[in-house]
């Protein structure tokens, strides 16, 4: 109740009230949102799935932002009219919350995980990006200190499963590869064990732990 609550006074007051926008469409927009955090979006992506046309995409999304009810994540690139045009991800500023009125299931219980690491990484001062190349790999979030790409973190909450364990492997050594780091970091729920692959290691950490890190 205390969620959905607070879910409706942004809709309300920080959203319809502030910027004289249609409740429904705001809705409608902020439900669709807050489902497919953690994935890439497209004004285009908007506008389709929520019957509205892409302008009221893009100023609904820049309400929704404004508001900080969602947040989103650039595409590393060293230029930046790249990360100004690429899509961009979206998360949620709090995970009960998006739990709470979009339509989720327990088994994004690895989606949920990784929105929470994206607050923690904000909540500490990162500055964080996510990236990918042309072959399909992709990191969820690159830390950049100064001119460089310090870490990659990957979040995969069950790593047990072999195809899954050597999917993220690959992904953090090309990536690894890319920015010349010679570690990449896994959190999972529970698992921890140190590897090595084409010379990057690579180190499982339980999610629990890391959110004790300071």
């Amino acid at each position: 109740m205390i969620l959905t609550s607070h879910y409706n006074d942004i809709i309300a007051r920080d959203i319809a009230s502030r910027f004289g926008a249609d409740h429904s469409i705001t809705e409608r927009i902020s439900y669709f949102m807050l489902t497919n955090t953690t994935s890439e979006y497209s004004y285009n992506s908007i506008s389709k799935n929520t019957g509205v046309t892409v302008e009221t995409a893009e100023k609904y999304t820049g309400y929704l932002l404004d508001s900080l009810m969602i947040l989103q994540l650039p595409l590393f690139s060293y230029r930046l009219k790249v990360q100004y045009k690429q899509n961009k991800k979206t998360y949620a500023i709090d995970t009960g919350l998006r739990n709470e009125v979009s339509f989720s299931f327990s088994s994004e219980i690895e989606k949920i995980a990784e929105n929470a690491v994206y607050i923690e990484l904000k909540r500490r001062g990162h500055d964080i990006y996510y990236w990918k190349d042309k072959g399909g790999f992709e990191a969820d979030f690159l830390i950049k200190e100064g001119m460089d790409i310090s870490k990659i973190i990957q979040v995969c909450w069950d790593p047990k499963n072999d195809k899954t364990k050597s999917r993220e492997e690959r992904s953090i050594v090309k990536a690894c590869t890319e920015f010349n780091l010679k570690s990449g970091l896994i959190l999972t729920e529970d698992y921890q064990n140190t590897t090595e692959a084409d010379g990057i290691k690579i180190e499982y950490y339980p999610l629990w732990k890391w959110f004790c890190k300071i």
